[in-house]
């Protein structure tokens, strides 16, 4: 109602001033925590969700197209030694790879490491499993201490050798070269001096040393130290040295690291940090345009609910790193796209992401496999624009908004327009408007939107929302009338 009479006040005011066309700036630089309160660049959005900037205009996120029925597969991972690259599927009780099939309980929270043409399998719920292009097998490892390998639930394979550790230990073990059974040598890693808490993560990083590069091994503390160990040989002094060691902030989990060139990117509670460059700094190196549009948001999101699972992924095309947050059956997604530095919310109902060759692809919670499609997937998002506060400097009133669009298929369009930071369910429910579009004749399918909606805003800020639901859409400009 108070927006109905503004508007018979205006219109009955004398001296009307003429409507000044304004261009509303597309939110390119991508998502900023601050931008929900403060008054910032409206480069920034305060939400942008399922949208990403391509550097000119505004995109749906890469849709994602399931394949096949639901089912009860909890991971997969990927057997690229042949030239068929190919999943191995995890289920309750069983794994899968083609026809080859092996019994055994899973979780969903199993590791694995590529060596010598296998994949070898661990969990710390049964004894390892590994594939070797053709069939299952049970792993037969020994230890030099009587440890079941049964226990481990980290590896990997560095240094054509295999690693495993217990994420509730601060040791490891170690087999010889190119072996996937046999017997495993513990290093105490404890016993070092001053190294403190448990083994989170494991990961082989290039690293220049001034002169000469050396692929080293990365070793992660639940207490945030990295340790640094490079050579060959564990068992051989000569062969296997300390680099160095730096206190950085504690991983949030094990799935938290990702490979970004040469580099390691780690996730924490205070942002994404460099590995390479921490070790080369001896000192925690946030990489700062990765951290700052939502390091806020994610230290809130950590502290408020440290049961969630988080996962660092990076699509091995280039196209995107994704960090998703998942608890239960609902997930959601941080995504930064390189091609315009700009990060982006996602809402996927994605349990993880994974590369086969250089296609990203996920597996959803329903068990399904999903690939992405930036123009001609079948999911139908709805992605949401909410602006930052913007300021006209004096009173005024926004008469309409035009958007231009083009999209896939159906189309609706919601729009709502707030003003001097009224924004509670009443304010968005007097001021929101709908618009509901279809493809007409031999067009593809595709629609172009370019309408105004008219608005009653009236004030010195105000705030847009544009929400938009269809298969792929664009917005190549915006619009608004101020008087």
């Amino acid at each position: 109602m108070r927006r109905q009479q503004a508007k018979a006040a205006r219109r009955q005011a004398a001296g009307r001033p003429s409507a000044r066309e304004i261009n509303i700036p597309l939110p390119l630089r991508g998502i900023l925590y601050q931008a929900r309160g403060a008054q910032v660049s409206n480069l920034f959005a305060a939400e942008l969700v399922n949208w990403r900037s391509n550097g000119v205009s505004m995109v749906t996120r890469p849709g994602l197209g399931w394949e096949g029925a639901a089912s009860t597969v909890l991971q997969r991972m990927p057997y690229e030694f042949s030239g068929a690259p190919r999943y191995i599927e995890l289920r309750p009780t069983q794994a899968v790879c083609g026809t080859a099939t092996l019994d055994r309980l899973f979780t969903g929270t199993a590791m694995s490491a590529a060596i010598s043409s296998n994949v070898v399998i661990v969990d710390g719920f049964g004894d390892p499993v590994r594939y070797d292009g053709t069939a299952f097998y049970t792993s037969i490892f020994t230890t030099t201490t009587g440890v079941l390998p049964r226990t481990f639930n980290g590896a990997i394979a560095h240094q054509d050798r295999l690693f495993f550790w217990n994420t509730d230990e601060p040791d490891f073990y170690y087999g010889d070269v190119g072996a996937v059974q046999g017997e495993l040598v513990y290093f105490p890693l404890s016993r070092l001096g001053n190294i403190t808490g448990k083994i989170i993560a494991m990961r082989s990083l290039t690293i220049d040393a001034g002169n000469d590069i050396n692929d080293v091994l990365a070793i992660f503390m639940s207490t945030g130290q990295i340790v640094l160990y490079q050579g060959l040989n564990p068992s051989d002094p000569d062969d296997w040295r300390q680099m160095g060691r730096v206190q950085a902030a504690p991983p949030i989990g094990r799935d938290s690291f990702t490979s970004v060139g040469s580099d390691v990117w780690m996730l924490t509670p205070n942002g994404v940090v460099s590995v390479g460059e921490s070790l080369r700094s001896s000192s925690l190196a946030l990489v700062s345009e990765l951290s700052t549009p939502i390091a806020e948001e994610v230290k809130a999101l950590v502290e408020s609910d440290p049961a969630a699972v988080w996962e660092l992924f990076t699509a091995r095309d280039g196209s995107m790193i994704v960090i998703n947050r998942r608890k239960g059956i609902r997930a959601r997604q941080f995504i930064f796209y390189p091609l315009s530095k700009s990060w982006a919310t996602g809402s996927a109902a994605v349990r993880s992401f994974h590369n086969l060759g250089t296609q990203p692809q996920a597996t959803g919670f329903d068990g399904r496999l999903g690939s992405f499609s930036t123009e001609n997937g079948e999911e139908l998002i709805t992605a949401r624009w909410q602006s930052s506060w913007f300021e006209t400097g004096q009173a005024a009133s926004l008469c309409w908004v035009k958007p231009t669009i083009r999209a896939k298929g159906p189309l609706t369009v919601r729009l709502v327009v707030l003003s001097d930071r009224r924004d509670t369910l009443a304010d968005i429910a007097e001021a929101e408007q709908t618009l509901f579009m279809e493809p007409e004749g031999d067009d593809g399918g595709t629609i172009t939107l370019d309408d105004e909606f008219s608005s009653d805003a009236e004030g010195s800020s105000f705030q847009i929302t544009l929400e938009v639901t269809a298969t792929w859409a664009e917005i190549i400009s915006m619009k608004a009338a101020l008087e």
